[in-house]
């Protein structure tokens, strides 16, 4: 019998992560040149396999991918036995597979599989026992039960927002370790994506439908930025301030194939600072010694406020302008106050946890390298993007079409 190194199902899984990250540029090559990619089969009566991978899918696969080979790359850092790690590398392979599986699906009812696996393994990994999540994909069950029978209207359409909601509001719960809670987050994310993907792509959705979509969004938005602001609990603020994000994502929804670019861009844009966010706080969580968490961290939370010449701020001012085109003030209006709320809560927590935080440990090596590397990497590239953002902007316009 072949021994194995101590530290085999790490270089698996980051081997498994990258080899999934380098899939994407071929797929991105095949996409230029047909469109779209779409595979099918039969496995039984009733049952069929079947994934569609156009330009929208393919981006924000690979930047949930890119947050998840960030957390892998952070195991090593952040988990202090041996034990725990072993246990956390199956757990984060299985929901990046099960995340990759909702982006592609290219039926409700594979798209309600894989959003299972993703939620249990969410769970599992952050090691939260809720049945809210669960709730939600009852509801979601509902919604591709109802869309067969009133072609993609009507009850269909509300069923799948509250699922959806559902989802999300484990985020309200949450508690504990920041870097157990990131896969929550990018789950949350993923349901602000299926969301999009379903009312635009998939399900018609009539235009009461739409307004009504965009005052919930901009009424989580609000709700959510200002009870981060108010809330002084790390883990909490935290979860409050995805949460007001996903609200925001909302909105995307009633823009329908008009703003699809934007939206794509937003969402690789704040799936990238996100997790270079909890990266950096949960390192200094640990009070790790490397230097750097305090710089991405600020890299970060201006890519998340929307701060020029930060990548988060191009999107957002996309709909800004689009919404006062066509004389609406009402969503640039809330757009700022979040942007407002942002600000105070991300420098609150900056000055709480770096300025007035604890001391780093005094181990006479540098610790926590990896997971600081990683939350710079995720700083740097949102800087990056948001100065030179013609070169984005026009890969990711090149694949949509």
């Amino acid at each position: 019998m072949i021994p194995l190194p101590d530290n085999y199902r790490r270089n698996i899984s980051l081997l498994f992560c990258l080899a999934l990250l380098l899939a994407h540029f071929v797929l991105a090559g095949q996409i230029v040149k047909h469109g779209s990619l779409a595979f099918s089969r039969i496995i039984m009566p009733r049952l069929e396999l079947s994934f569609i991978i156009d330009g929208f899918a393919l981006l924000v696969s690979f930047a949930l991918s890119l947050g998840i080979f960030f957390i892998v790359l952070s195991c090593r850092d952040y988990f202090e036995k041996k034990e725990e790690q072993d246990n956390f590398y199956p757990g984060i392979i299985l929901f990046n597979m099960a995340v990759c599986g909702a982006v592609f699906s290219g039926s409700l009812f594979l798209t309600l599989y894989f959003l299972i696996l993703a939620l249990i393994s969410s769970l599992a990994l952050s090691g939260r026992k809720s049945a809210i999540g669960l709730l939600g994909l009852v509801f979601f069950l509902a919604g591709i039960i109802f869309v067969s029978r009133d072609h993609g209207s009507g009850i269909s359409a509300y069923l799948f927002l509250a699922g959806l909601l559902l989802i999300s509001f484990e985020l309200l719960s949450a508690g504990g370790p920041l870097f157990k809670l990131l896969p929550l987050a990018i789950l949350v994310q993923l349901a602000a994506y299926l969301a999009i993907r379903i009312f635009n792509l998939t399900v018609i959705a009539t235009p009461l439908f739409s307004k009504i979509t965009v005052i919930l969004g901009m009424t989580i938005a609000l709700l959510g930025s200002s009870a981060a602001f108010w809330q002084q609990n790390l883990s909490k603020a935290l979860m409050y301030s995805v949460f007001s994000q996903f609200g925001y994502l909302l909105i995307f929804i009633s823009f329908g194939q008009e703003l699809l670019l934007p939206a794509a861009a937003y969402m690789i844009a704040y799936i990238i600072a996100n997790t270079g966010l909890f990266l950096a706080l949960a390192a200094k969580e640990r009070a790790f010694s490397f230097p750097g968490a305090a710089l991405a961290y600020i890299l970060c939370a201006f890519s998340i406020i929307g701060i020029p010449p930060f990548f988060g701020f191009w999107p957002k001012m996309a709909i800004e302008l689009s919404e006062l085109k066509t004389g609406h003030i009402l969503v640039p209006m809330l757009s700022i106050m979040v942007a407002l709320f942002s600000l105070l809560y991300l420098m609150r927590i900056f000055n709480k946890v770096f300025l007035a935080g604890p001391k780093a440990k005094d181990t006479g090596v540098l610790s926590g390298r990896s997971m600081v590397l990683a939350a710079l990497t995720a700083g740097m590239i949102s800087l990056f993007f948001g100065i030179c953002a013609r070169l984005p902007v026009n890969f990711i316009s090149g694949i949509l079409k």
